[in-house]
């Protein structure tokens, strides 16, 4: 056969041949196409089951993150593993680990270092950086104490885009911690900030922080509100709970309720975080104090100080009261320092040190030079001059105190001791008696209470005093030298009553001695308990008078009587010819007693060479 085209012979085996292997490749075509559609199929399924894998654990992440526990969080870092295993190098997710790794250590003090090594994982490239990742190096500088880095890297922050952030909103609650962690911050505004936020947002974190700035604000009503809020948003929240506990033990309410709930806490069916255990430690610690268990409460208190961070004011604030209630001076000066206090804060718990301490004369001076409106230094102010028995200038400042300060136990105590002297002593007691009574290791309850007694016998009549009043009045202080920390007052008073019976009962002068010795002991910072013990041991004839009176005389602090009292032991030397003259000093301490407004009849010396007697 001819090809008419070519007339040459068709090869018809040729062309079969041929058209088999179009075919062929037709076939192969088709399948190699089938094949890369089905790979690209493959390819556009795996894609998309990835995104949506890495979507939802992203949707996880930001449930769990908003839920808030430390065991939330920490779940949330490990589902954050996984998918970063499949999506390595993924800057969404390692800005997610992050910023849960950075609340995990700022809030629950958990981590820490798994944080700094996920702060460094972050990509390095400007082009990939995320809202969340670098959120979280502003709170690592937050918990670093650089509040000064913080602060610049969160106006960054907060002009980043946030819509793939699994805690779109949480710049709000780092702008609200550097407030609470900055002195001169605008808690108002940093409270509206949150309280605006928190109506919008569920995440549990933010609304814990705003009960924190209303604690730190001085709203103790509001915040715990708003405390009750959240708990019953996050009944498992144990952090929520211990906040509970410390809140209440701040204030020194619900006492009984703080311990309970605090030993529950640190048992082992709860899971806490490092400063979740500190706060449920502290508020234990402030019970057992409160119970007169104070070995007990500053061992529960230096284990939750050592995890305290710097920015948590209120909770060291507490500490060093503890400190300060426990009358562990030395302790209370080291924290100040570790604490990093500015002036005038450090200075405030400086004059509060030489308070506890019994230094009354030194911490007076002291806060007279601070500022005069702060809270604290009107507190101060006011238990000082009751301590100095001057306590007609201490009830406005008490009064002051307890407007800006309210519900503290020491500052009733102290009003109504200043009620015993300057007003209505039986009212005095009553409130004494029912203080002492709920809480009989409350400072200077039973000194107190012994102290409206006697005002309430003397009430009756110098001749006459109420001799049940009396009784009552030494058993208080009895008790308050066994539960007071220096109960220095209590002493005297006991050595005064004894005094009483002197006439009838010559050997009590022991016993007075004895007590006034131990007054002397107990304070001896305050001139007030030598300068009696003194000027009682010249009184009874004591040998050693003379040389009490004469250390007692260059005291600041002292009134007319001592060195007139060391001026007829003088005269009574010459007279009955133990020496014969004056003391070269003893015009000299007559000078003294008129420089101290003795009256003048009683430093006038006679006519006619004798010596008058003179009055102590």
């Amino acid at each position: 056969m001819v090809d008419p085209r070519t007339e040459r012979p068709r090869d018809l085996i040729g062309d079969i041949h041929a058209q088999q292997r179009r075919k062929l490749f037709r076939r192969v075509a088709l399948v190699v196409a089938l094949f890369v559609v089905l790979l690209l199929i493959a390819i556009g399924l795996k894609l998309l089951a990835d995104r949506r894998e890495r979507t939802a654990c992203l949707a996880d992440a930001r449930a769990g993150f908003a839920r808030g526990t430390s065991e939330d969080l920490v779940a949330v870092t490990a589902g954050l593993e996984v998918c970063l295993a499949e999506h390595s190098g993924d800057p969404e997710l390692l800005g997610a680990q992050a910023l849960t790794r950075a609340q995990l250590a700022a809030e629950f003090g958990d981590q820490v270092e798994e944080a700094e090594a996920a702060v460094a994982a972050l990509p390095e490239d400007p082009k990939h950086a995320t809202h969340d990742g670098e959120l979280a190096r502003v709170m690592l500088a937050l918990d670093r104490g650089e509040l000064d880095e913080a602060r610049t890297r969160l106006v960054a922050v907060e002009d980043m885009e946030d819509s793939h952030s699994i805690a779109p909103n949480h710049e709000v609650w780092v702008g609200g911690m550097l407030a609470i962690a900055d002195p001169e911050a605008d808690l108002d505004a940093a409270i509206d900030r949150v309280s605006t936020t928190v109506e919008n947002d569920p995440s549990i974190s933010i609304q814990r922080l705003l009960v924190v700035l209303h604690m730190h604000a001085g709203d103790s009503n509001t915040a715990l509100a708003e405390l009750a809020r959240a708990r019953e948003q996050s009944r498992t929240h144990n952090g929520l709970a211990a906040d509970e506990a410390l809140y209440n033990a701040l204030l020194r309410q619900k006492l009984p309720g703080v311990a309970d709930v605090a030993d529950q806490l640190l048992g082992d069916k709860f899971v806490l975080s490092e400063r979740d255990r500190a706060h449920a430690l502290l508020a234990r610690g402030v019970v057992y104090i409160q119970n007169g268990e104070i070995d007990k409460g500053m061992e529960a208190v230096d284990l939750a100080w050592a995890k305290l961070p710097g920015w948590d004011k209120l909770s060291r604030a507490l500490a060093l009261e503890m400190a300060m209630e426990a009358g562990d001076g030395k302790r209370a000066r080291r924290w100040i320092d570790e604490a990093g206090l500015r002036a005038p804060e450090s200075e405030i718990y400086e004059a509060w040190v030489e308070l506890v301490e019994g230094e009354i004369m030194t911490a007076l001076a002291d806060l007279a030079k601070l500022p005069q409106e702060h809270p604290r230094v009107a507190l101060l102010q006011g238990l000082a001059l009751v301590e100095q028995g001057r306590f007609a200038e201490a009830d406005a400042w008490l009064a002051r105190a307890d407007k800006l300060l309210p519900g503290r136990i020491d500052v009733e105590v102290a009003r109504a001791r200043v009620e015993a002297q300057t007003g209505d002593p039986e009212v005095a007691r009553r409130k004494l008696e029912s203080l002492a009574e709920e809480e009989p290791f409350a400072p200077r309850a039973w000194t107190g209470l012994g102290e409206a007694n006697l005002a309430v016998a003397a009430k009756a009549g110098k001749d006459k005093p109420d001799e049940s009043a009396l009784k009552d009045a030494r058993r208080a202080f009895k008790l308050a030298i066994q539960r007071e920390r220096l109960p220095a007052e209590a002493h005297l008073q006991v050595a005064l009553l004894a005094d009483r019976k002197r006439a009838d009962k010559p050997e009590v002068i022991a016993e007075v001695l004895e007590q006034l010795a131990k007054a002397v002991e107990t304070n001896d910072h305050l001139p007030r308990y030598a300068e009696r013990q003194a000027l009682y041991m010249a009184e009874v004839g004591d040998p050693e008078a003379s040389e009490k009176l004469r250390k007692v005389i260059t005291r600041t602090g002292i009134d007319w009587q001592a060195p007139l009292a060391l001026a007829k032991l003088d005269i009574d030397r010459v007279e009955f010819g133990e020496q014969a003259q004056l003391d070269p000093d003893f015009q000299t301490w007559l000078g003294q007693a008129e420089e101290l407004v003795a009256p003048a009849r009683d430093v006038e010396l006679p006519k006619g060479g004798k010596y008058a007697p003179v009055k102590i």
